[in-house]
């Protein structure tokens, strides 16, 4: 069985969600953020900068963001 790296995970899962975009706006919801601590760079830098413009992403949680959020809020 072929093994995928990774990063050939994640650029699939955004290559897939993108497409899904192409079709109509998609929302992406991630609720409970504040339990991300350790997950957070991942999904700032990593995660959320390949998706489309098309995609409108929700983060909940029970505090502000803080951090590279504050650095760089787009």
């Amino acid at each position: 069985m072929d093994e995928k790296s990774e990063t050939e995970l994640l650029q699939e899962a955004i290559r897939q969600l993108n497409k899904k975009a192409e079709a109509g706006g998609i929302v992406l919801a991630i609720d409970t953020y504040e339990e991300m601590n350790e997950l957070d760079d991942w999904i700032r830098q990593s995660f959320l900068v390949g998706l489309s413009n098309n995609i409108l992403i929700v983060l909940s949680g029970r505090f502000p963001l803080k951090g590279g959020w504050v650095l760089s809020p787009a």
